[in-house]
């Protein structure tokens, strides 16, 4: 079975002092359809978000942003341990989460400067891809930094993430996972 990440952005506003969803994100509206395999809600996008912050299934990205699927035997270091959900939730998110859902576990937050400054990013490291040649499925080792690992997250969802704030201490990310 594998192991999907929820994945939500929220900024801080000034003015209103206190944390504003940077998702369409309102079930009352109809602003988002049921994934019902998944459980959850795909956004039909709003301007320059994307359709989804991040939504592949990469579990090196999982290990880095929460412990989650970390080799015990070898494991990669992490950004924090899992720290739950803020109190502070925007209320769009406080619709959203849903704490007592049994399918879903490990939730946590960072922020976007605490992403931005981890740093393992650049450590190499070898992981096992399997390729298709001659017929047949072969394992073949490949070495690269954790960023290169990651780099749809770093491509995609960080560079839109920075331009949401001057400040990066002023994004955080919130997700959880389920199986």
């Amino acid at each position: 079975m594998g192991c999907d990440i929820h994945f939500y952005v929220e900024a801080w506003d000034d003015n209103a002092k206190r944390w504003v969803s940077q998702d369409t994100v309102s079930k009352a509206e109809g602003e988002f359809q049921l994934y019902e395999q998944f459980g959850d809600y795909c956004f039909r996008g709003r301007g320059d978000i994307p359709t989804h912050w991040y939504m592949q299934r990469n579990y090196l990205l999982f290990s880095v942003l929460a412990n989650v699927r970390n080799d015990e035997g070898n494991p990669i270091p992490f950004i924090t341990d899992q720290r739950g959900m803020p109190d502070d939730l925007s209320p769009e998110m406080q619709e959203l989460y849903d704490p007592d859902c049994t399918d879903l576990h490990s939730h946590t937050w960072m922020t976007l400067k605490e992403v931005l400054d981890w740093p393992h990013w650049n450590k190499p490291l070898g992981q096992k891809i399997a390729k298709y040649e001659g017929g047949k499925i072969v394992d073949e080792k490949q070495r690269k930094t954790i960023r290169e690992w990651c780099s749809s997250f770093w491509d995609v969802s960080i560079r839109k993430m920075k331009k949401l704030r001057k400040d990066p201490a002023d994004v955080r990310l919130l997700m959880w996972f389920d199986n």
